[in-house]
């Protein structure tokens, strides 16, 4: 409903195109040497992509102190729906990407964005949650805040280091807004 075939098929070929890039780019300082470090299978249909959501959103659910630990044996850490898939999530993981990354501006470039990475995702979040939710007359406005590579000092906040998101909260979210501040020195 929230996320649809069209955007986990965007997501689907950013990711695959991304692992290509990468690919190309360090090839040359493993292949002289005889590491097969790329075993990339690029992702062929999107039921793998949403099971690698599923993971994920499973991993933020149940929380444990380490990563590795959703793929112990040990039936207090391991979840048998998990375990089987630990080599294949790992390389979703390593390059997961939801933008294009042939169509970003440079960040020397005069038009750059730093959420431009997040912007196309964010849009179609944006209309899905707005045509799939029935607005009621109280609501508030939640800050959501997470650790990215945009990261901004806030002293007084319970997550001191993060980027902020402004979020509508209730049964799904209606509306994100980005917030960004940029902070001088």
């Amino acid at each position: 409903m929230l996320f649809t075939n069209d955007m986990c098929e965007k997501i689907r070929e950013n990711t695959n195109k991304y692992a290509e890039f990468v690919k190309s780019a360090t090839i040359d300082k493993w292949e002289p040497i005889g590491v097969k470090k790329w075993a990339w299978k690029p992702i062929e249909d999107i039921e793998e992509l949403f099971s690698y959501m599923a993971i994920i959103l499973t991993i933020g659910i149940a929380k444990l102190p380490r990563i590795k630990y959703y793929w112990s044996s040990n039936p207090m850490f391991g979840n048998d729906q998990v375990k089987r898939t630990m080599d294949r999530f790992g390389d979703i993981y390593r390059f997961f990407h939801l933008s294009d990354r042939e169509n970003q501006v440079s960040p020397n470039g005069p038009s750059f964005y730093m959420m431009q990475k997040l912007d196309p995702f964010m849009s179609c979040l944006r209309s899905n949650f707005q045509m799939h939710f029935e607005l009621y007359p109280h609501l508030s406005v939640d800050e959501a805040i997470g650790r990215l590579g945009i990261v901004q000092y806030m002293p007084n906040k319970p997550v001191k280091r993060g980027s902020g998101l402004y979020a509508r909260p209730s049964r799904i979210c209606v509306r994100l807004r980005a917030l960004l501040i940029v902070l001088w020195e």
